[in-house]
């Protein structure tokens, strides 16, 4: 009744993706640094340069190969099997009752051929303890059903008519309460966070592996220019600089968290967000162990704040493990009058805090 089964083939190019991206600076460090070494006569031979490139694509692209072709993974009554690899194989078994959370992520390549990556998230995991990259969408629904106790006989081959159906059943399903961000409250987002001092630090990271190949008297020249401009041109390029920064950290805003939707159901709470990756977790009440009010200081002045829960895994969240943005950003009063909405078996007591007396401020500092 339950056979193993393979990741749908689309999961090779994800897979193939995500490796040269990892892999992008290194890559681009040996391209530069071989042809550095042939405008410098360097001891290696012409035609073994093309070889070197070669090799290096190989085992980038190795790894992704062999998890793709040896990826199996089975869905129970009991729980979900992975395993996968050739020289050092994994064997993964996550019962249902483990299960912290369950994330869904469709690439806007994905939508095509109706298919899904599933992250399935364990209490005290650091990271998802199953991946499975590229699944048919109605794959999710059956995990739900067996989640729920819901084993039935299995069809060997399910019908694309009838999973579609199933899919269709699964989206049609109506939340009790819903909560959606507004293009305006993503752009006051994406204005008040640290994002841009981020891509700052990144852009410099990037920069510092090719230090090496710009010519010094380049860096002199331009260096001179601007100082004989002086303080102005400093100010103005500056200026720019941030402009371009914020620019970024404004689009990516809006690609990550494009149609946010915060949802309520019977039994658990859906966050669904993203524009060229739309994301789906969902989240069982009983899962929650803590919820967290986050205030930089300026959003502070602003009286802004972003609510998380943290659960007792992993959360898909790659800023915070355990940690799941529910509200971006939001007014705090009105994230005290929505989380008890959303979170019934939570209080949420609202207290004003005085400043001490002026004189017990001098006593307490005397002593």
């Amino acid at each position: 009744m339950y056979e193993d089964r393979r990741l749908h083939p689309i999961a090779l190019i994800k897979e193939l993706i995500v490796s040269v991206r990892q892999s992008i600076i290194p890559i681009a460090v040996v391209i530069f640094a071989v042809f550095r070494n042939l405008n410098d006569n360097g001891i290696l031979s012409w035609w073994m340069y093309p070889l070197l490139i070669i090799a290096l694509i190989v085992l980038l692209l190795a790894p992704a190969l062999i998890k793709y072709f040896t990826y199996r993974y089975r869905m129970d009554d009991k729980g979900i099997r992975v395993k996968y690899g050739l020289f050092f194989k994994k064997n993964i078994f996550i019962p249902y009752e483990r299960i912290q959370t369950v994330q869904q992520k469709q690439w806007f390549f994905y939508m095509p051929f109706h298919v899904v990556q599933i992250l399935i998230e364990t209490a005290g995991g650091g990271k998802a303890e199953a991946d499975l990259s590229a699944v048919p969408a109605s794959v999710a629904q059956e995990l739900k059903d067996l989640r729920a106790g819901k084993v039935a006989e299995l069809v060997e081959e399910e019908s694309v008519e009838t999973a579609e159906i199933r899919v269709v059943q699964e989206k049609n399903e109506k939340p009790l309460l819903t909560f959606q961000l507004e293009v305006k409250e993503l752009l006051l987002m994406a204005v008040t966070s640290g994002g841009v001092f981020g891509i700052f630090f990144i852009i410099l990271a990037f920069g510092q592996q090719f230090r090496d190949l710009i010519p010094a008297d380049f860096v002199e020249e331009q260096f001179d220019t601007i100082l004989r401009y002086g303080v102005l041109i400093l100010v103005i390029i500056g200026f720019v600089v941030l402009l371009i920064l914020w620019g970024i950290a404004i689009v990516s805003t809006l690609f990550k968290y494009f149609q946010f939707k915060l949802m309520k159901f019977d039994d658990h709470i859906v966050i669904e967000k993203g524009l060229l990756q739309r994301e789906h977790t969902s989240i069982a009440f009983e899962r929650i162990q803590s919820i967290k009010l986050i205030e930089s200081p300026l959003r502070q002045m602003l009286k802004l704040a972003s609510v998380r829960v943290v659960t007792a895994g992993s959360s898909g969240d790659d800023e915070h493990s355990g940690d799941i943005l529910i509200l971006p950003i939001v007014k705090k009063a009105k994230a005290l009058e929505i989380l008890p909405q959303f979170l019934e078996d939570y209080q949420f007591p609202i207290e004003k805090l005085e400043r001490a007396p002026k004189k017990e401020l001098e006593t307490v500092f005397l002593h």
